[in-house]
C-alpha cells in the first residue's frame, strides 16, 4: 500500500468549492454531519442510525473529485428481502516526486461489499427494493475504505440474544402468513428440541432453528438420512 507522503491531494491547487474541503475533512476525520446521520426502526422495536447515501455520494464526489467508481455487481432477491453486492473503487494519485520509472500514476484501491434491504413491510416495488439495498451497499463500501459511519454499524451488530433470536424466527412465520398461536409454537418448540435446539443454544443453533422453520413453514424439504 502506498505511504501516506506518497499520496497528493485530489485538489492540491484547485480548491473552488468549500464543500470540497468539507469532504476532505469528512474522508481525514471520519466525521459525519448529524444532517447525514438518518434513522430507522429495527429489530425489537429498538431505533437505528445510519448515514445518508445522498450525503455519502456528494461526500465522495466532492472530496475525489472524478477519481472513484461505484457499480452493482449482482443482485438477488429473496421472500423477504433483497441483497446487493457491489463495488467502490478509488484513484489516487502518487507523488511524482515520489515515482520512479514504471510506477502507476494511481493508486487503486477496491472494496466490495453487500447491503440488505428487508422488504419495506411489502410496500415496496422489487426495483426500490433493490435501489434500497445498494444504497446501504454503497454506505458499507465507504464504511470499509474511509471509516466513515463504523459507529453506527456497532450499535446495529450488537451481540444476539436468545429471546432476540426467538422473536427474529417469530416475525419471520407471522410475514409468511403463519397464524403463531399456542398449537404452532408448541409444534416448533417440539421440533426444535428433537434437534437438540433449547433456549440455552439457540444463538449457537440459529441456523438449525431457523432451518427447522422453513421445514415447518414448507419452504425446505427433510432431508432423510444418509443411507448406510
Amino acid at each position: 500500500m502506498a505511504k501516506s507522503k506518497e499520496l497528493v491531494p485530489i485538489f492540491e491547487n484547485e480548491i473552488t468549492d468549500p464543500r470540497q474541503i468539507d469532504a476532505m475533512n469528512a474522508l481525514a476525520s471520519k466525521r459525519v454531519p448529524k444532517s447525514a446521520i438518518k434513522t430507522h426502526p429495527g429489530k425489537g422495536g429498538n431505533i437505528f442510525t445510519y448515514v445518508d447515501h445522498v450525503w455519502i455520494t456528494e461526500m465522495l464526489q466532492h472530496g475525489l473529485g472524478n477519481l472513484w467508481n461505484w457499480e452493482v455487481l449482482d443482485y438477488q432477491v429473496f421472500t423477504d428481502s433483497v441483497a446487493v453486492r457491489g463495488s467502490l473503487t478509488i484513484y489516487l494519485p502518487l507523488n511524482p516526486l515520489q515515482r520512479k520509472a514504471g510506477d502507476p500514476i494511481y493508486f487503486t484501491r477496491t472494496i466490495t461489499e453487500i447491503g440488505s434491504f428487508d422488504g419495506g413491510g411489502g410496500k415496496m416495488t422489487t426495483s426500490n427494493m433493490v435501489a434500497s439495498a445498494a444504497s446501504r451497499c454503497l454506505c458499507r463500501c465507504v464504511m470499509r475504505m474511509f471509516g466513515i459511519g463504523i459507529e453506527f454499524y456497532k450499535k446495529e451488530d450488537m451481540p444476539m440474544t436468545a429471546n432476540h433470536a426467538w422473536t427474529t424466527l417469530k416475525e419471520f412465520a407471522v410475514k409468511q402468513g403463519i397464524v403463531w398461536d399456542d398449537v404452532f409454537q408448541d409444534k416448533f418448540i417440539a421440533a426444535m428440541k428433537a434437534k437438540g435446539v433449547s433456549k440455552e443454544n439457540i444463538v449457537d443453533r440459529y441456523a438449525d432453528a431457523y432451518r427447522i422453520l422453513n421445514i415447518m413453514l414448507g419452504k425446505v424439504k427433510e432431508v432423510d438420512a444418509m443411507p448406510e
